[in-house]
C-alpha cells in the first residue's frame, strides 16, 4: 500500500509540554513522545496514528528496542491526551493520536501535491473550520469569476447584436465617417465602396457632417458622376458680387 505520510519528520524544538514530559517522565518519556510524532508524520496516514495496546507493544519492542514497556507507552499517551497535546475528542471517539498543529503542518506540505487525501471525520474542529472557510472563499472566487465571464459574454453578444442590426453599407459608412449623421441606408444596386471613394475625393462631401447615408442614397448618381468632386458652397460675398455685376450690366444697356 502506498504511504500517504510525509517524506521527512519535522523535529520541533522542545515545547513547554515536552519539557513537562521530561520533568515528569524523564528522557524516556520524551523519547516516547518523539517516537509517536515520528510514527504519525512518517506513517501510513501522515497526520494521525491509530493507537491501541497492540500498537503500544510494537512501539515498545521494535521502535524503542525494549527500552520501555508497552504500559509505559500507554501511560505517556494517556497523559498527552489528558493535557490535549493530542486531541482529546478525536482520541476518545476514534482512538487516534493527532492535533491541530500536526494536521496544519501536514496540510501545508501535502496541499502542494495533487495526491492530497484526508479524512474529514479525523480533522480537529479548528482545522475543519479553516478548510471550510478556505473552500467558501474559493467557491466565492469561482462564482465571481463565472459572473464576470457571463457579463463579458453578454456584453460581447450585445455588441454583436448591435452590429448585426446595421447593414453592410451602414457599418462601412459609420466606420469611415463617424462624424456624419448616421441615418438611412443604400439601395441594393448602390455600391458603398465606390461611394466612400467619391466622398473622400470631395472636400465638401467629406466635411459636411450633416449629410446622412439617406442623403447620399438619394443623390447617389450625382455623387458617383463627380458632381461634388470640386464643389464648394457659394458664399454670400460671391452672390453679392454676382448681383452687382448684373446691376452694372443693366446700367450699360440703359
Amino acid at each position: 500500500m502506498r504511504t500517504k505520510g510525509l517524506e521527512y519528520f519535522p523535529h520541533y524544538r522542545r515545547s513547554v509540554f515536552q519539557n513537562l514530559i521530561i520533568m515528569r517522565y524523564g528522557a524516556k518519556g520524551y523519547l516516547v513522545v518523539d517516537t509517536l510524532l515520528e510514527k504519525i508524520f512518517l506513517g501510513q496516514e501522515g497526520y494521525y496514528l491509530s493507537f491501541n495496546d497492540a500498537v503500544g507493544e510494537v512501539i515498545s519492542r521494535t521502535e524503542l528496542f525494549g527500552l520501555v514497556r508497552a504500559s509505559f507507552v500507554a501511560e505517556i499517551v494517556k497523559f498527552c491526551v489528558s493535557e490535549n497535546f493530542f486531541d482529546k475528542e478525536l482520541y476518545k471517539k476514534y482512538g487516534i493520536l493527532t492535533s491541530t498543529e500536526i494536521q496544519k503542518f501536514y496540510i501545508e506540505v501535502k496541499s502542494k501535491s495533487k495526491n492530497f487525501e484526508i479524512v474529514d471525520d479525523y480533522l480537529t474542529y479548528s482545522i475543519r473550520n479553516q478548510l471550510f472557510e478556505k473552500q467558501q472563499k474559493n467557491a466565492d472566487k469561482t462564482k465571481q469569476r463565472k459572473q464576470e465571464e457571463t457579463k463579458e459574454d453578454q456584453s460581447e453578444g450585445k455588441e454583436g447584436e448591435e452590429t448585426a442590426d446595421f447593414s453592410h453599407a451602414q457599418q462601412i459608412f459609420k466606420k469611415q465617417f463617424p462624424s456624419h449623421e448616421q441615418t438611412g441606408d443604400l439601395k441594393e444596386s448602390q455600391d458603398i465602396n465606390l461611394l466612400v471613394k467619391k466622398i473622400n475625393d470631395s472636400n465638401f462631401l467629406s466635411g459636411a457632417n450633416n449629410l446622412s447615408l439617406r442623403w447620399f442614397s438619394d443623390n447617389y448618381d450625382k455623387v458617383i458622376a463627380g458632381f461634388y468632386d470640386n464643389f464648394t458652397k457659394p458664399s454670400k460675398t460671391a452672390n453679392l458680387s454676382k448681383e452687382i455685376d448684373s446691376f452694372n450690366d443693366l446700367k450699360r444697356v440703359e
